[in-house]
């Protein structure tokens, strides 16, 4: 793995989207789907699914944590999600390297939500696969 706290913040929103992007793509096919970044309006991601059904996924990056006050200052990652058009939600935490991946019916519409950092733990990651890949095995892909 590339340590990217070594590198400076991406010069725009867009190059650390196109980023997040080619990240996520990269997990679904190590995790054994046929996944291919899309550079068309919309969802970001086309992936077919083991029993042949395509799905659109769409990806949401965020590069590092910020801060709000709510009870004290406490970091998370805010990705604005304005409509909800794909089949699967990827969030990003691009500092991190990780993807946490959420069906539509999760996310609220017109929002900006907020996750924190310990929601990007390996077992979140590994869980949210196996909601999209029901026979997901961490085993099996790597």
């Amino acid at each position: 793995m590339i340590d990217l706290v070594d590198f400076p913040p991406m010069k725009s929103a867009a190059m650390a989207g196109q980023a997040g992007e080619f990240l996520t793509t990269y997990l679904l096919v190590r995790a054994g789907l046929q996944a291919i970044p899309v550079d068309v309006y919309g969802p970001d991601i086309w992936c077919r699914f083991p029993n042949g059904a395509v799905r659109t996924i769409e990806v949401k990056t965020a590069q590092s944590v910020s801060y709000r006050l709510r009870g004290g200052r406490r970091p998370s990652y805010a990705y604005h999600v304005p409509r909800r058009e794909a089949d699967i939600y990827a969030f990003v935490a691009l500092d991190k390297e990780r993807v946490l991946f959420k069906l539509p019916e999760d996310i609220p519409t017109y929002t900006t939500i907020r996750l924190s950092p310990e929601e990007f733990s390996i077992r979140n990651i590994q869980d949210s696969l196996s909601l999209l890949i029901p026979d997901y095995n961490v085993r099996s892909a790597a």
